[in-house]
């Protein structure tokens, strides 16, 4: 009985071999690939048809065959191996007599709608006939000299007939491919030794040989290795790309040169620059960090690529997408957080009771039970008096003028259904001290307090308790929920910015397709502003949600108190509204960062203090200069 065979029952079926994917890969594959459709972009001089659509559609075909695939089950895969491998055989073999020709080999065959280069099949073959061989071959066979031979012979018959096109490049890639494969099912080192040692007496052949009659290698292949050993030996020939990728990389510096503002690429001195040389356009445009990124991710470096990642992407989402591409994946988004968050508080008193979901809540209700206690201290983040201060308005800021809720709101197709969505929202509000607290509480019990950082709780939790298939989906919709809150961020700003500066300061009347065009410069700008700040927020002591509180109140109290003297009084003039934000800035400003030694008071009080004050201003303001004529009543004519 064959590997497989004693592991098939074993083996997810149907749909369920979709949520068995290796999920983080796809999703950083998702992510890398979403950097390359950036930079085609910029290389094309901001035109997105050129190379980056055609390259996003490829993906996403190449995507849909990667799920096509992981649902055919594994043994037809084994099976169609040999065949596979044949087939590939034969097109090398159609390259040679009906092969297309380009940049000085024979690579490809012109099928009219696609050009095939049938050595990118051979490297699929390979690996499954090898695969296929080793899965049928006993064990106790795998090292001797004749079962060896047949897997060598099946890797040299394609590597002889890609050298012939000629393409050293892929030769060597079935080459190691194949030895890879090979050394993994068990083959003894000692070929592998062998081999390595005729290599290097094949190189050294290889240059003695160099001038002669019979020479191993071709002209064009030894100014090749001098050039990359020396391009300096030919700075406008041989080593001319060399060179310019060189002046490229130096160009970008720590921080790049800034997108669609590489001189290299953009003047044409990179050859293939969409391909060959993608990266050293990164490496221009996004500098040292940038490309580093990409090659290696501890934690500062990955959290910075996945800023740039969310921020751009989220920022192009709301740019091209608008409200209704926030609406939809708001709510794909929501429904699959709901799912998972209610999964990870089950798995997670699952862990803490050892087993039993019951044992871990009980655990949880009768030790460590001060975390339980919702009445903070006067030292705690939220101190219970703030709830009648500065946490009333907060929240009446949210759910009464906070433009992530107003907009999904009269975006509704109905009164009714814009009701019912604020309804369902507050609903699942409720929920949040099952869906984040309790989580909190047990990674508490089960990591105590020798965190790095309260943030990194929850993350951990996820990490221990859910399976990885569903980690996976947990990354995807969490990637999701948060590009979302992004855009819906991008698209909020840029139209109170439209509507509210813009367009009074213009002072005349603007078409929508200008209106569009400013909001988009401004999503830009918003996006460039939140990349710059964002890896900041990992240094917050009490936590990334704290901060944004503290950041939220320059905005929030000001625009609650506008909105509510506006709704109740018409002698108010809009001076009053004015005044009020410019002096809320700076009292808040002061209050809480340049005094706050002199003056220790929470900033949740300091909402209620500056609401009442602003609000008074606003009436003083509306006595001395009343509004002649209100904006909801019309003069007589």
């Amino acid at each position: 009985m064959s590997y497989l065979e004693h592991n098939l029952a074993a083996v997810p079926v149907g749909f369920r071999k979709i949520l068995a994917l290796n999920w983080p890969i796809l999703i950083l594959l998702t992510a890398i690939s979403g950097v390359g459709f950036i930079m085609l972009y910029s290389v094309a001089g901001g035109q997105i048809d050129r190379w980056a659509q055609p390259q996003m559609l490829r993906f996403f075909l190449g995507m849909t065959g990667l799920f096509v695939v992981a649902m055919v089950p594994i043994w037809f895969w084994r099976n169609m191996s040999f065949p596979a491998y044949c087939l590939a055989i034969l097109l090398l073999i159609a390259v040679e007599f009906v092969g297309t020709t380009g940049m000085g080999a024979q690579r490809w065959i012109d099928l009219g709608f696609i050009r095939l280069q049938p050595s990118e099949v051979m490297k699929i073959a390979l690996v499954l006939v090898l695969a296929a061989y080793y899965d049928w071959l006993p064990r106790e066979h795998i090292s001797r000299p004749f079962w060896v031979l047949l897997p060598a012979l099946l890797i040299l018959i394609p590597v002889f007939l890609v050298l012939r096109q000629p393409d050293l490049g892929t030769s060597l890639l079935l080459i190691m491919g194949g030895g890879a494969i090979m050394f993994l099912a068990g083959v003894h080192w000692a070929y592998f030794a062998t081999i390595i040692g005729s290599g290097i007496g094949l190189v050294v052949a290889a240059f003695q040989t160099r001038s002669t009659g019979w020479q191993l290698l071709k002209d064009y292949q030894y100014s090749r290795i001098d050039t990359f050993l020396n391009p300096d030996r030919d700075p406008l020939g041989a080593g001319y790309h060399i060179t310019q990728a060189k002046i490229a990389l130096g160009s970008g510096g720590w921080t790049g040169r800034g997108l669609m503002q590489g001189t290299q690429s953009r003047l044409n001195f990179l050859p293939e620059k969409h391909t060959d040389f993608i990266f050293t356009t990164l490496s221009e445009e996004f500098g040292f960090i940038g490309s580093i990124s990409l090659l290696g991710l501890e934690y500062g470096t990955a959290l910075a690529l996945i800023i740039v990642i969310i921020g751009v992407l989220g920022a192009a989402y709301a740019i091209l997408g608008g409200l209704r591409a926030v609406a939809v994946s708001d709510t794909l988004n929501g429904a699959g957080l709901l799912v998972v968050g209610v999964a990870v508080v089950w798995l997670g008193l699952q862990a803490l009771g050892e087993g039993s979901a019951r044992m871990g809540l009980t655990l949880l209700l009768t030790t460590e039970t001060h975390k339980l206690n919702a009445i903070g201290g006067p030292s705690d983040p939220t101190p219970f008096a703030t709830l009648f201060t500065g946490m009333i308005f907060a929240n009446l800021f949210y759910w009464c003028t906070n433009q992530y809720v107003i907009q999904r709101t009269l975006a509704a197709k109905s009164l009714a259904e814009g009701q019912k969505g604020v309804l369902l929202s507050g609903f699942f509000k409720v929920l949040v001290p099952l869906l984040m607290m309790i989580p909190g509480i047990i990674a508490y019990h089960l990591y105590g307090p020798g965190l790095a950082s309260i943030d990194l709780a929850y993350p951990q939790l996820v990490r221990d308790v859910l399976p990885g298939y569903a980690t996976g989906l947990f990354l995807a919709v969490l990637l999701g929920a948060v590009l979302s809150s992004f855009n819906s961020l991008i698209n909020s700003a840029a139209t109170l910015f439209c509507i509210d500066i813009y367009q009074p300061w213009i002072g005349k009347s603007v078409t929508d397709e200008q209106l569009v065009r400013v909001a988009k410069r401004v999503g830009v700008g918003i996006t460039i502003f939140s990349l710059l700040v964002a890896p900041l927020l990992q240094f917050a002591a009490e936590g990334l949600w704290q901060v944004i509180r503290i950041f939220t109140g320059f905005y929030n109290i000001p625009m609650i108190a506008i909105v509510l003297v506006g709704l109740l009084t018409r002698r108010v003039p809009a001076l009053a509204a004015k005044v009020v934000i410019v002096f809320h800035i700076i009292a808040y400003g002061l209050f809480q960062f340049s005094l706050k030694e002199l003056v220790p008071i929470h900033f949740l009080h300091l909402y209620a203090i500056l609401f009442a004050i602003e609000v008074l201003i606003m009436l003083v303001i509306g006595e001395w200069r009343p509004c002649v004529e209100s904006p909801l009543r019309p003069r007589q004519a």
